[in-house]
């Protein structure tokens, strides 16, 4: 039985979850001490065992991570991804990562459940989306992000997985349109202030979306995140970062996590001065890790088109991110946008 709303998630759910990894193990009470509603539906629990939970040292606290939320139905497939990428791509990925205690896909609805470690025990600090990272946080990062664009070309279980699917979620789910059909409201809020009159015609916006869409599952080389911002992102006592939100994990472009990582991550002034010298060493550290990189040109030329994915934070409604995390991505995409001429790629 999975549950279906905060209320089920019981000592007696929690307990049958937990011991299927921990046998004997039996949760004896349950506090949802924080609620983040969001894309996915984020609960802190603070939980208390008997002898057998103990003897496993399982912690005090960790994090149910699941889809409670209106739109919830729709995007189950996008939850049940990230519950695969824990399952059976972490475990290959030599990543730092939140350890998970119990991950599982309920069949009725395709909704993914999973039981996450609480960072904030092992004393990490968080990104946020209005905290740009400097250029040369944004260089160690773009190195995790090229250890894990490579893994299709050096671990063979990758490709392998018949869930992992060129696009993944993103496409499946149809992102684009949901994303697009979200233009009139947001159109009306703050954020637009930052949109030029040449990224105001949609069909154009729309098209070029869907021809790199396109384009990018008929090429699907490399496993990128597809959500690399520096809201979803940590770094341990040590320095160490890691990425976090895994939903949607796809085989796509490397330029597709690269060109939104740096774009919606930098200040407008600290991408303009380093965008180029990161890709470059974006490059380098990808020809370590699969022994293959492209050259620079060809390189720039997909970085700037796969810039336009960012637009669609400029739609993203107001029920997924506040205004203010709108507001700032709007600024840095369309400037992006403009110094890139994007749309002049298309």
């Amino acid at each position: 039985m999975f549950p279906r709303s905060l209320r089920e998630v019981t000592p007696d759910w929690l307990s049958g979850a937990l011991a299927q990894r921990y046998p004997g193990t039996r949760v004896t009470s349950v506090v949802q001490d924080k609620v983040i509603n969001g894309m996915a539906t984020k609960v802190r629990l603070r939980l208390t065992y008997d002898d057998a939970g103990q003897a496993h040292k399982l912690p005090d606290t960790m994090w149910l991570k699941t889809g409670f939320e209106s739109h919830s139905e729709r995007s189950a497939l996008l939850y049940a991804s990230e519950v695969n990428f824990f399952a059976e791509i972490a475990p290959l990925a030599n990543a730092n990562l939140p350890a998970t205690y119990y991950e599982a896909i309920d069949p009725a609805t395709g909704n993914g459940v999973l039981l996450l470690e609480d960072l904030g025990q092992r004393g990490v600090r968080f990104g946020h989306p209005l905290e740009p990272v400097t250029p040369a946080v944004a260089r160690s990062l773009l190195d995790i992000l090229a250890r894990l664009h490579a893994l299709p070309t050096t671990t063979e279980q990758v490709g392998r997985l018949g869930w992992l699917k060129p696009g993944g979620a993103i496409h499946a789910v149809n992102v684009v349109d949901e994303y697009l059909d979200f233009w009139d409201t947001a159109s009306q809020q703050p954020r637009f202030a930052f949109v030029p009159e040449t990224l105001q015609d949609r069909a154009r916006i729309r098209a070029a979306l869907k021809d790199m869409e396109a384009q990018d599952r008929a090429n699907p080389a490399w496993l990128v995140h597809g959500d690399p911002h520096q809201g979803n992102v940590f770094f341990d006592a040590e320095g160490n970062g890691g990425f976090l939100d895994w939903q949607t994990v796809a085989l796509g472009h490397w330029a597709f996590d690269v060109a939104y990582f740096l774009i919606m991550s930098l200040t407008v002034e600290d991408r303009r001065e380093h965008e180029q010298s990161l890709v470059r060493h974006y490059l380098e550290r990808l020809a370590v890790h699969a022994g293959q990189a492209p050259g620079f040109e060809d390189a720039w030329l997909d970085y700037r088109r796969h810039a336009i994915w960012c637009f669609l934070t400029v739609l993203c409604p107001v029920e997924r991110q506040p205004e203010e995390v709108c507001l700032a991505n709007a600024e840095r995409t369309c400037a992006a946008l403009a110094d890139l001429a994007t749309l002049d790629g298309f």
